[in-house]
């Protein structure tokens, strides 16, 4: 169960495991997540877009190293001030790279390499933090947080030169800051929430939910709180603040994206009517296997898109074929592995949502995620939106379980067998998906 916030003794203890464990989780994620950008270095990705999962990976490559007055021109930090917060980061660490690499190319690589693989691993140690806080004993926790550094959209996005780790940290802080009750501090939640919505506006929705879910704990805790002015409040100053952001951003890198706040709502709404037409015709048993099995463990293989390559002549396209891959058989045990934690998980999530904002927060975040993204997703970039709801979809999971152990205490030790045995199945199994990726990209550079 949550952790009773009037209990000192436990917080405390909580604190130790947190400061402790919690950096030996950030090293080994760190090193799993810049082995797994290693693997890419010597590919196409950061040469042309489109060529791994129809992610624009050279785009972002070259605004996020090229030069300050170059910064945004292929796009990245539209409507948002993402390389305002970013872009300081990465220039620090090519510092600390320079000495160390032959030339200034392969700093850039590496430096980036290490934001994103900081990143990943920071969002581990937040789900660990989160789980913790939730009622789970450390093994589980440390267990679960493995799951998400594992998962194939973890994996993929700490390898690809992408942004969507970032936003994957930034809805996992504000749900370990949510988990953490009255014990966190004032400012957590909200630079959680600020964070999240300078990556990308798009996470304003997340941000909502769960500052309602928040104001609503709150006001049944709380006599006299005004619940509507305080959370509208609260998202008016946000938003202020983000578009502060992007003001600063472009007047900082002049050739970033410079819309207008009436823009970005008019074109978020044309957004949003797009996805409603879409859902119509969406293969939505598909999308539940995304959202709950492949966006966790990864496929078979990465497939070749072969007609597009033979269109294009000069080089191949990895992406994901538009089939079933969810099996359960001897072949596919780690399938069925996932589909017990899962089946846990849900079984134990009523008492917890009824009990802890945070599952409830998640549930409702998972929802939206994966009806507006869903629809959106295309034929040829499957999983391209996973960030939107992996972490939510662990989150759940994880809580969920840790109430039904809790309820059956006979099924302890043989769902922490199955865990350990899963984190290392999916570890090895998400970062051979990697490979396989780096392989056909380095076939496809060779012709």
């Amino acid at each position: 169960m949550p952790v009773p916030e009037t209990d000192p003794k436990l917080a405390t203890k909580l604190h130790r495991r947190w400061r402790g464990l919690g950096a030996v989780i950030f090293m080994v994620f760190y090193s799993l997540h810049f082995a797994g950008q290693s693997e890419l270095e010597k590919t196409t990705v950061y040469l042309k877009d489109g060529v791994a999962l129809a992610a624009p990976t050279s785009s972002f490559y070259a605004d996020m190293t090229g030069t300050a007055e170059d910064a945004g021109t292929r796009g990245t930090g539209a409507a948002s001030a993402f390389l305002l917060i970013h872009r300081p980061a990465l220039g620090v660490l090519e510092v600390m790279w320079m000495p160390l690499m032959d030339s200034t190319a392969e700093a850039k690589k590496r430096a980036l390499a290490s934001l994103q693989a900081i990143a990943g691993a920071v969002m581990v140690v937040f789900l660990y933090n989160l789980l913790l806080w939730s009622g789970l004993s450390t093994w589980n926790a440390t267990l679960f947080a493995a799951v998400l550094g594992c998962s194939t959209t973890a994996m993929v996005f700490t390898t690809l030169p992408q942004p969507q780790i970032f936003s994957m940290l930034g809805l996992t802080a504000m749900l370990a800051a949510m988990a953490r009750g009255k014990r966190a501090r004032w400012w957590e939640f909200s630079l959680a929430a600020l964070y999240s919505v300078l990556c990308s506006h798009w996470n304003a929705v997340p941000v909502l939910i769960l500052a309602l879910v928040r104001g609503v704990r709150q006001w049944r805790q709380t006599p006299g709180y005004r619940l509507v002015p305080a959370v509208l409040g609260s998202i008016c100053l946000l938003l202020v603040l983000a578009f502060g952001g992007m003001r600063l951003q472009g007047w900082i890198y002049p050739k970033s994206s410079q819309q207008t706040a009436t823009a970005v709502m008019e074109a978020s709404w044309e957004k949003i009517q797009q996805a409603r037409a879409r859902a119509a015709d969406t293969p939505w048993l598909m999308r539940v296997q995304d959202v709950f099995f492949t966006s966790i463990v990864a496929p078979d293989a990465a497939m070749l898109d072969e007609k597009t390559a033979q269109e294009r002549q000069t080089r191949r396209v990895v992406a994901l074929a538009d089939a079933d891959w969810f099996a359960l058989d001897f072949r596919h045990v780690i399938w069925a592995a996932w589909l017990l934690l899962l089946v846990i998980g849900l079984a134990g999530l009523p008492a917890a949502a009824e009990h802890a904002g945070v599952a409830t927060g998640a549930l409702l975040v998972l929802g939206w995620q994966g009806l507006f993204f869903g629809a959106l997703e295309m034929p040829g970039a499957r999983l391209l939106q996973a960030d939107a709801w992996a972490p939510a979809v662990v989150a759940i999971v994880g809580i969920g379980c840790g109430r039904a152990l809790e309820r059956f205490k006979t099924l302890q030790v043989p769902v922490a067998v199955l865990l350990l045995a899963f984190a290392i199945i999916q570890g090895t199994r998400g970062f051979q998906f990697v490979q396989q990726i780096a392989e056909q990209l380095k076939l496809a550079a060779a012709k």
